[in-house]
């Protein structure tokens, strides 16, 4: 199955779906688009169906100078694709090359890999959990303050896991706030109880 463009680019399903996940990922290691999108595909295919990608121009790649080597983001045109293609609700921001290779990038990796634990765990579990159940950055008011009486917490991911029980079905939400040494435990604590 494939959808059509406004371009006239004949896009298949299963790359729509890598469109969307590198739109509400922002940045993914070829391992990390394999493990999401493709995980019974081999290695190649991953990378046939990236190529492919980069070059209709939906998607780059940046050079890291450590491993993972090679990561994806979204062009201009995919993230417009993306939002057509149905399977997102908001265009995605697109990153600059400097954006994707700079401080944050190996805490959006950290998520990421936070958000595929949890998809590998549901397909063995066969509950659900996608590829698009975890996004980025959620803001959460905590007060009704304005100015700078108001309070924000901004999760770094928000997960939404859906499983069955023997006579229920049960929805979690969750927060993850991946550290990256960066706060001293107390201060981190501290921050989390907030």
């Amino acid at each position: 199955m494939s959808w059509k463009a406004a371009a006239g680019l004949r896009v298949p399903e299963a790359t729509a779906e890598v469109l969307a996940s590198l739109g509400e990922h922002r940045v993914l290691s070829t391992a990390q688009v394999r493990a999401i999108n493709f995980p019974d595909r081999s290695p190649r295919r991953t990378q046939q169906v990236l190529a492919y990608l980069e070059r209709a121009g939906l998607i780059a790649y940046v050079e890291a100078r450590r491993a993972p080597r090679r990561l994806w983001l979204l062009t201009e045109r995919g993230a417009d694709l993306a939002l057509d293609a149905g399977e997102i609700e908001r265009r995605p921001k697109v990153l600059s090359p400097q954006q994707a290779l700079g401080p944050l990038r190996a805490h959006t990796l950290g998520v990421n890999e936070v958000g595929i634990s949890f998809l590998r765990a549901a397909r063995e579990r066969d509950d659900e959990f996608g590829p698009l159940s975890w996004r980025h950055e959620i803001a959460h008011p905590l007060n009704r303050g304005r100015g700078r009486a108001r309070r924000t917490l901004i999760a770094d991911a928000v997960l939404s896991y859906v499983r069955a029980e023997e006579k229920h079905i049960v929805f979690e939400q969750r927060f993850v706030e991946v550290d990256r040494a960066t706060l001293s435990l107390e201060r981190l604590v501290a921050e989390l109880a907030r």
